[in-house]
Parts: structure tokens; sequence; C-alpha cells
């Protein structure tokens, strides 16, 4: 639908014809330069005054006339450089007018074509026009030209022939996209439309449309039909197509649909040119070499190191081995980043960016484990793949055949897809033990492992398929019954493995620990029970247990003595009491722990054990608090044991259970809070398996507290970020409070050049909060790029100290709270918020002011800004269950360019849309440095420090309704209050809308100062009292609603 008679001209305003005589349509064949054939050209170069004519093909020089003082610019486009633009403003009216003549005149079909930048903003609902030949005066509607609309996406090529607008649509974004340098041209042709035309008359135009040299397809033309990237308009009064208006640039016709652009490069020619013809034209305009620039211009992913896969999962402590990393921009200059000290990884000759050769040396004394491998470079840092080390030696899977068994023990690595079986051959004797142990789900892999020990025979002996135990491996063991040749298979269990699953067969005699209790322990000497494969019940050995400062979680290294080849699981580290399940006394007297918390500080007890037998129950007998809440719980799930746990307290001595969590199966870890009785000094809590079931890896930790102890956590949304040398990087933290309310203190530990802003998370806030992490100076040579974010209460008494853990990209558990760090080259850009808003109100713009800090390299210049602004607000689409009609709009920054010219001190303003809902948003202002103003590529960017504000409306308007009763053919007042929320103090205009024709309003502004309104309504005369449909309350500032339009029951009175 065209726009009434008010649509904007953004094509090419030509008087298509003279006289009748039909314009032919250039043969494609494209021979010299087709710029030099335009009547009309214009390079906007000159210093100062109206734009010069410098087309040798014209009748006359002609002349483009500067309205209302448009700015001469830099050229921002292609190959322009040293030129000038002419930059015109919509609301000082500029454009840019060609007088009337032969050459806009032209006896043939018309094409045109110009530089030009859309400055109007995405969200602008009205109509603009760019190029017209349109007047007010007599014959007034004989025009045609281009206009266009942002919001609807709706870009209109029409004509009007004296009898009505004919029009031609295309997608905005895709004509005029917002701020982006296109080439537009638009060709018109007068023929005989070759088909859906009932007549053979050449009384039809052909209208093509191309931005950068390629046909954009039309979408419709209301007067005619579209063919391909041809649109027809059919029947049309030719000789109707005559006007004597001045051609514009930047309009439609005086006073109306002013555009803001810039633009450059303007020719016209008097004929319809081929699509060869606007090809050449494009690049005879903006350089042979545009595709080039333009590529340069669009948004490039981040180039960090990637890793796709490493040749082997694992390496043999003690040894030198080469790693090879597979992956995409493994450099420039290369390193591995690994958490273990001693561990050399030197860069080996042949390492190309898509192959990384690693020559790691391990220390003989390195503990076991499962551990992050990252990989990082001057570009940053990739994310982490695991990597296990142990004391096997380490074999490729195919190695082995019947005719050359393997040597045991090894781990045996290699790749699991699809539907493959690997074997590993071996000889067996009588008697041996066998343990065949995959790690492929616990390094990270997707296939579903299932291992065989199968007999000389071919026949399964011992099968293993996923446990929860060992997070979803498997693991078969055995004593072989006979002499022979015997063969592990590996395989997915349904044959049908996604992707590639690397993977390690551990298979020997092995000594493999799956847990050890206590489950928690304090860093320094320690001795464990070990739970696993290969061990005599209740085996205890001494070990050392080691966690990264302020880290949850750290890993036992057992004496080499032990027979442990591989690794111990991730530990907790304890904030409390631990203790063992002892033997069971055989008078029957239980075990017994205190459990009255009557010491402050207030410490968890925590009891490790298992029930190893069928049908054991564990009881211990607790001291404790009578009137004291406690809370029990079972850590069974959580740290991968087989129990299916249930907790029983029973009064001393026990007869009958007091309280007991579900006797059905429970997802997690189950519970319960008991409030101990009146005189009653001591409990029995009972641990045992619902369905009676016992094995060795049935293990328990059973923690004790006080019920309700304040805590809180911290998860991060990355885990990885790359800091430039001198910038800052945005990181988003989720914040879980339970019981504590106060101030959190934040901290980075492990890199002492970081900090975080703000250090610290008021009190009550919690949800999704965005932190800036800062690199104030490089860091300290043979630092490990590798960093915790540490909580802490303020004011709570015990202290309570968390780590932030990352929501994804933990490749090893004792590893979940550590994040990776990349240092890239400076970014030379800086910005600090001088306000910081805590308050913004909806359908208001807030202007904040900031300095923006530019210390451009040596023998760099200063760039171009853009300003953006991130937050924590959620994309809501309009239709949760259909995208098509998009999302609501969110919280934004209002487009603004920083030029290399202009100061340091500026202001970004925060514009807030109407349909916003979330009551509390988190945001920073983000600056980008690009290549010019116009690009979309980001050569560097800096974040402001993150602030949290209120989301309100800005009133609350209630009209006295008394004053709703309106006297007809009299002034009435209506009146009423505007209820400001406090910080409130703009302006706000004051009317009604959807009143019926013979009634009038006059809107009033109500000053910043003031609350009450009140303003005239004129209406009708009638002879009874009519209430007027439809009426609403409009209350705006600035132009934009500050509140959805209210319904109000306006009724007329008649006179008395």
């Amino acid at each position: 639908m065209i726009s009434h008679a008010r649509f904007v001209a953004v094509l090419i305003g030509l008087g298509l014809l003279r006289a009748t005589a039909f314009a032919q349509e250039a043969v494609d064949e494209v021979k010299g330069a087709i710029r030099a054939t335009a009547v009309v050209n214009f390079s906007f170069d000159e210093e100062s005054g109206s734009a010069l004519d410098t087309a040798a093909a014209g009748a006359v020089p002609d002349e483009g006339k500067l309205v209302g003082d448009p700015a001469r610019v830099a050229s921002p486009f292609w190959n322009q450089t040293g030129k000038k633009a002419v930059q015109l403003d919509a609301a000082k009216s500029q454009c840019v007018e060609i007088a009337d003549g032969a050459d806009v005149d032209a006896t043939k079909a018309v094409s045109f074509g110009l530089m030009v930048v859309n400055l109007t903003e995405p969200t602008d609902a009205a109509y603009h026009g760019l190029v017209a030949k349109r007047g007010l005066t007599a014959p007034a509607s004989t025009n045609y030209g281009i206009n266009f609309t942002m919001q609807a996406d709706n870009f209109q090529v029409y004509i009007h022939d004296g009898t009505t607008f004919k029009v031609v649509t295309y997608s905005t974004k895709a004509a005029l996209p917002y701020r982006k340098l296109v080439y537009l041209t638009a060709t018109f042709l007068v023929g005989d439309a070759p088909k859906q035309d009932d007549d053979t008359d050449e009384d039809d135009v052909r209208i093509m449309l191309f931005a950068n040299g390629e046909p954009l397809v039309p979408l419709s033309s209301g007067s005619g039909y579209v063919q391909g990237n041809q649109a027809w308009i059919t029947n049309v009064n030719v000789a109707g197509l005559l006007n004597s208006f001045t051609t514009t640039i930047g309009r439609s016709e005086p006073g109306l649909e002013h555009l803001s652009c810039v633009v450059d490069e303007f020719s016209l020619f008097d004929k319809a040119l081929s699509p060869p013809q606007v090809k050449r034209l494009f690049l005879e305009v903006a350089g042979n070499n545009v595709a080039k620039l333009i590529a340069a211009d669009k948004p490039v992913p981040a180039i960090v190191p990637v890793i796709g896969s490493l040749s082997q999962a694992g390496l043999q402590i003690g040894q030198t081995t080469q790693l090879i990393v597979n992956g995409t921009d493994l450099g420039p200059d290369p390193a591995a980043v690994f958490p273990v000290p001693g561990v050399q990884f030197a860069v080996a000759e042949g390492s190309v960016p898509n192959q990384l050769k690693l020559n790691v040396t391990i220390p003989a004394d390195t503990t076991p484990g499962i551990y992050p491998l990252w990989v990082k470079s001057q570009a940053g840092v990739s994310k982490s793949v695991a990597l296990a080390l142990d004391r096997l030696p380490h074999v490729a899977v195919g190695g082995s055949t019947p005719a050359a068994p393997a040597t045991l023990p090894a781990a045996f690595f290699g790749m699991l897809s699809g539907g493959q079986q690997h074997r590993v051959y071996f000889s067996g004797t009588k008697g041996q033990r066998v343990v065949a142990d995959v790690e492929l789900k616990r390094l990270g892999g997707a296939a579903n492992p299932v291992v065989e020990i199968k007999s000389p025979a071919g026949t399964p002996l011992a099968i293993g398929w996923g446990q929860s135990s060992l997070k979803g491996d498997a693991r078969a063991e055995m004593i072989l019954p006979s002499d022979g040749l015997y063969h592990i298979e590996l395989h997915d269990l349904t044959f049908g493995g996604p992707g590639q699953s690397i993977f390690r067969l551990k298979v020997g005699d092995l000594k493999l620990v799956d847990a050890v209790l206590p489950a928690a322990a304090v860093s320094g000497p320690l001795e464990v029970e070990l739970v696993g494969s290969g061990f005599a019940p209740g085996t205890k050995l001494a070990g050392i247990f080691a966690s990264a400062s302020e880290s949850a979680s750290g890993l036992l290294s057992l004496p080499l003595e032990s027979g442990v080849a591989s690794g111990v699981p991730s530990m907790s580290v304890s904030r409390g009491t631990e203790i063992v399940e002892a033997a069971r006394s055989a008078d029957g007297v239980l075990q017994r722990a205190d459990a009255t918390f009557a010491q402050a500080p207030i410490k968890q007890v925590a009891i490790s054990g298992r029930i190893a037998v069928k049908n054991e129950r564990d009881r211990f007998l607790l001291n404790v608090t009578a009137g004291q809440r406690l809370k029990f719980t079972l850590q069974s799930d959580s740290v991968g044991s087989t129990l299916e746990g249930e907790i029983a307290l029973f009064a001393n001595p026990p007869t009958t259970a007091v309280a007991q969590t579900s006797d059905q199966p429970t997802i997690g870890d189950p519970s319960l809070e008991y409030v101990v009785p009146a005189g009653v000094a001591q409990v029995v809590v009972q641990v045992r398996d619902l369905f009676g079931r016992g094995d060795a890896r049935a293990f328990y930790r059973l923690v004790i507290e006080p019920a309700g102890q304040p805590t809180f956590s911290l998860m991060l949304n990355t885990p990885t970020v790359n800091l430039p040398e001198d910038g800052s990087a945005i990181v988003e933290m989720q914040i879980t409070r339970a019981g504590y309310a106060g101030p959190i203190k934040l901290s980075v530990v492990g890199d002492n050049s970081v900090v975080v802003s703000p250090n610290e998370i008021a009190a009550n806030m919690q949800g999704k909060a965005l932190l800036r992490l800062v690199r104030t100076n490089k860091p300290a040579e043979g630092t490990a790029p590798l960093l915790r974010l540490i909580g802490e209460s303020v004011g709570a008494d015990p202290a309570i100290k968390q780590t932030a853990r990352l929501q994804t990209g933990v490749v090893a558990p004792t590893f979940t709270d550590t994040m990776a760090v990349g240092t890239i080259r400076p970014s030379g850009l800086g910005i600090e918020l001088q306000q910081l808003p805590t308050v913004l109100f909806r359908g208001v713009s807030h202007p904040i002011p900031m300095i923006l800090k530019r210390q451009p390299q040596a023998g760099e210049e200063s760039l171009p800004v853009k300003l953006l602004l991130d937050s924590t607000e959620p994309v809501r689409r309009r239709d949760p269950n259909n995208p098509a009609p998009g999302n609501f709009p969110l919280v934004a920054a209002a487009p603004q360019m920083i030029m290399p010219d202009q100061p340091e001190l500026a202001t970004v303003k925060i514009v807030v849309p109407l349909e916003s809902v979330e009551p509390v948003i988190d945001f920073v202002v983000k600056v980008e440095a690009t290549p010019h103003a116009y690009s979309d590529r980001v050569l560097a960017s800096a974040f402001s420090q993150p602030f949290r504000a209120e989301i309100k409306n800005a009133v609350a308007p209630k009209v006295d309704d008394a004053t709703l009763a309106v006297v007809g053919e009299a002034d009435h007042k209506i009146t009423g209050l505007l209820q400001r929320t406090p910080g409130f103090t703009g302006p706000a205009e004051v009317t009604l809308t959807g009143l019926p024709a013979g009634y009038t309003v006059q809107p009033v502004t109500v000053a910043g100062d003031q609350d009450k309104f009140e303003f005239v309504v004129k209406a009708p005369k009638v002879a009874a009292d009519t209430p007027v449909a439809n009426v609403k309350l409009r209350v705006t500032s600035s132009g934009s609603l500050l509140i959805a339009e209210m319904p109000v029951n306006v009724k007329v009175v008649a006179s008395k």
C-alpha cells in the first residue's frame, strides 16, 4: 500500500518522457565507460557551494543546489580517500535540488545511480525520500521517485501518470539498510509488457532496482506484475509522466519526507542501463577492488584458537611424548596452558596454524588425573579439552593383532565413531586378573561405551556397560579361566556413536580408585580408605591432598608404591569436621559424633561411609541441642555412588523412626530437616539403601548442619575470557542466595594483573549480573593465565566464601572454577561513565555523560567509535509460538558514532522502550572501533563499568473522573494528576486520542516541576448525554509514549 499521497521518494526522480517516443533498452554488450554516458554527474568534491555537473554527455551544465546548508564531509565510500560527500539532515530540511531542464526531462528511458548511506534509525516509522521529481503545484500529483519506511521494511519505487500512484515494493533492508555503504541504481523503461497485458501498446513501464551492482527482487507491483528481477507497471498514461518540477535528493517534495543520509557520486542517464552495464557502472564508480573492500567491512568472528582433537587422550607420567593438537587458528605464537606446575610443553618444529606439535615432558612426581588443556596465541585462548595423565604406557588402539598381541598393562587410545569395534589382543594365563576400563565420557566424548572381554573363541566372558559411578563410562573385569589369546572389544551401545569420541582403554591387572573415604578434606597429608577395583575391603593409604588457592576442590596424590596407576577422582575441600565410618563394634556401641553446634564458628559435620553388603544399616549416635533445627544431606548421587539412600532418625535407643526421607528413589541427594524435641540430647541417624542392596561402590557422605545456614552461590557463563593488554571484557554471573542477603565482596585469585568491577555485589542483589574484568598491567612472567573469581560475605560471622563455578566448558571436575584468560593486542580504547543511573524510565531517553579514552598504537590513527549497550535483559518474542512477528525491542543505546576529531567527553543516550518488562537490568556500555563510521567490522572494543538500574514507569496518570463529562459547544477543561515517579523531572505532553470528527482538543505540556494537568476539549452540541467510545489518554515526552494509552470514559452532556 502506498502511504496516501505522502510517501518518501528514495529513488530517482526523473522526467521519463517529454514526448511519447518509446525508449529502447540498451543492448547487453558492454563497451566503453558507462559513466561517461551520463547526462548529469555530481562528485560533491567542491570546497563549498553547489555541486557542479561534470557530465560531458549532458545537453546543459546542471547544478546541484545544496538547500539548508548541508555539510560536506570526508567521503566514507569505497576508493574515495581525499574526496568529499554531502551529509543531509532531515531535521534541518536539507536536500539537493536540480532545476528542471533538458537533462532531467529525458525523451528516453532513464537510469540513475548514487552512493548513499541511510542514517534513518531502524525503529523510524515515517516515510523518507531519497530522489524524486515531485512538487506541490498543478499538476500536483504528477511525479515519480522512491520512498521507504524503516520500521515496516517497505521500500517503494513509484510513478504517477496523472491518475494515481503506481508502486513497486522492495525490502528496505535489502535496498537501503541502516548505516551501510550502498551504491543504488534504478532503471525505468517504457515498452510493452511481455505478459499479463491485454494489449500490444507500448504503455507499460519496467522498473529494475540494483544494490551494489546486483539486481534486487521486487516483492510486489500493485498495478502490474513481477517477473524475476523485473517489475512491470501496466497500462500507464505515458503522456502523464511529465512535469517541470525540480529533481531532489533527500526529500520527496518541499517540506515532505526529508531524509538523513550521506550521498556521493550521483549519475543520471537518459537510457535504461542493462544489468551488465549497471554492474560495470558500479565497478567504475566504486573501483574494481570493491568486492574486497565490502568483505573487509563485514563482521568477522573472533579468531581465537580452536582445538578440534588431540592425537591421544592421555600421556605417561615420567616421559616426554609428542602430542599433536589439531584445530584452527592455533597461532601465531602458540603455547599450551596447563594447570599443573612442572609439566613442560615445547612447541615442536613443523607446527602450523591447523596443527600444533607439542613435546610434553611430565615429571615423575606429577599427580595422575584428568586435566584441562588450553592453547593460547596472540589472538586469545581456546576452550579446553581433557588430557589424562597417569603411569601407564600409551599405545594406539590399532597396534595389536592376534599375531602380535599387546603388552599389558597399557592405555590404548583412539577415536570411537558410529559402529566401530576396536579390539585389543593380549595373551592371558589362567588365574590372571584383567580389568578393561574405558575413559570416554570422562574425557568429554558423546558415545555410550560398552566394553567386552572375550575368550580365544570370541565368546563374551565379561561385559561392562555405562555406569553412573564412572560418569557413564564402562568397566569389565574378570579372572581368566585358562591360558590363551584373548581380546578386549570396545563399541558404542547402539553401534551408532555420534561424532568422534576420543577415548582411553586401560587394560591390565589394574588398581583403580573411584572414590575415597573421607570424600572431602583440607590440604595436607591424609589417610584414606579406597573405593574402587583391585583393593581388599578396608584398604587404607596415606596420601597428600592439594587444592589451588581458594578452590572448592582438589586432587589426592597417592604414593607410587601403592600401585595405583591412574588418578583419583576430584575431592571437595572440607568446610567442617570429617568423620569416616569405623568398624562396627562387637558390643553394639554406636559410633558417636558431636552435632550440638554449640561453639562458634559453626562448622558442618560430615560422615563418610558405605553400604558394603546387602541390608546393611549404618547408624551413628549424635549429640544434639534441644530445639535446634538440623539439616541432614546424604551426598550419594552427586558423588557418583550406586547408593539409593534413605536417611532415618531415631530416639536413643532406636525403636521407631521419628523422621525419614522418602521411601522412593529421588533425583539428586536426599535431605531431611528435623527439629530436636525439648529434653532430647541424643538422636540416632541411620543410612541404608532403599532396596536393601549393598556393594563397595555404595558410598556416601552424610552432611549434618543447622538448617537455614546462610549461604550463596556464584556461577559464570563463560569458561574463557580474552583481555586486551590494556583493556577489559565482560562476563555474566548468576547470583543465587539462600539466607544470606548482605553484600558480597568479589576478588580475583590467580592473576594479580586482573581486577573485577564492581568489586562488591550489593545487598539483596541476585540473579544475573554483569562484571567487568580489567587488565591493569602485564601478567607476571611464568604466571599461568588461569584465574578464579571469589565471593566473600561482608559482616557475616563466620564469613561465607564461595568460588564462582563455570556453567559450561568444564572438562575436568577439579577445575570447575578455573577460567582461562587470553591476552590479546592492546585495544587503544577505554570508557568510563561519569554517572551511573539507578533508575531508567520507560519511554524516556536517558543521557549519560562519559569519557572516551583513545590511545592508538604507534603508527596507527584514531578510528571512529560506535556506542552500544549490552545487558542481561532477555530477548522476548512477540508471539512465543511464532518467530515471524519478531521480538519486542530491548533497552538500547541510541545509535551514535564518535568520530576521531570529536572530544573525549561525550554522551550516550539510553532509550527504554515502553514494552520493557524486566524490573531490574544490568547494563554495560560497549564501544567498538571500526575502520570507518559505517563499517560492521570491529577492530577493537572496550567496556564501561557495569551498572544496575530499575526499570519503572515515569508517570501513573489519573484523570479526575468528574471532568470527563464534557459540555457540548463549550471550552471544557479535563483535569488530572500525572503522579510522577520520584526521579522523573522531564516535561510531559498530555492529550486525548480517538475523538470523533467535530471534536477538538488542546494538548498541554506539564513542566518538569509540576504534576497537575489541565487541557481543553470542545465537543459538538448534543440533545442527550452521549458516551464517546474509544477515547484514550495519551502521555508523551519528546514524542515518546511514557505509558500505554489509557481508555477514559468521556461523555458529552447536553448544555443546560
